[in-house]
């Protein structure tokens, strides 16, 4: 069972036998990632005018851009803004994913969600991501109506709060190391332990 398969390449187009081609056809990797920060706010088919693709990148932008955010990546659907969970979904929302590297090499996922009814997209980030990931939160939760904000709780901590298209809140607390749905009473904010 032998197969024999045979070309005929031009010495100019086959690298084994030709540096030139590799020279005249490399593309050097931190440039091309580099750029990805270029599609934030793009579709597969490019920059949509409609305003949807300017309020993913005024969003980025405020939030601190590439330096905090990161820059587009693909999680297994595209780097570009597309539905969630897919395009064919009834309850799907828009998305784009990040990717941040810090200093020490640690990677965050983040990402950009587009509130529909406000025409606004808003960061997720964090704990609050993982937590609203984890409980199907486009579906539970949908998409946020603001940015994640510092507020303090009945117990006085320090927590991170982000409200979201049900009405509902999540937070997080970094001295209890909780991540879930926080709710206000008589205006104070709660922890909801689960």
């Amino acid at each position: 069972n032998n197969v024999t398969v045979s070309s005929s390449y031009s010495a100019t187009y086959w690298p084994g036998t030709d540096t030139s081609f590799i020279a005249s056809h490399y593309h050097e990797p931190t440039s091309f990632i580099k750029s990805h920060s270029d599609c934030v706010g793009y579709y597969f088919d490019g920059f949509h005018t409609d305003g949807i693709s300017q309020a993913f990148v005024d969003a980025y932008n405020e939030a601190g851009g590439e330096s905090v955010l990161g820059i587009p990546w693909d999680n297994g659907g595209t780097i570009f803004v597309h539905n969630y969970p897919d395009e064919n979904s009834n309850d799907a929302i828009l998305i784009q994913d990040l990717l941040f590297t810090d200093s020490l090499n640690n990677v965050f996922w983040n990402l950009l969600v587009y509130n529909e009814d406000l025409e606004e997209v808003f960061p997720l980030t964090g704990q609050i991501l993982d937590f609203w990931w984890e409980n199907s939160g486009y579906n539970t939760y949908g998409p946020p109506t603001e940015a994640a904000h510092s507020e303090t709780d009945v117990n006085n901590n320090a927590i991170i709060v982000q409200g979201f298209q049900s009405g509902q809140y999540i937070g997080y607390c970094e001295t209890t190391q909780f991540a879930g749905e926080v709710f206000l009473e008589n205006g104070e904010y709660v922890q909801v332990m689960v």
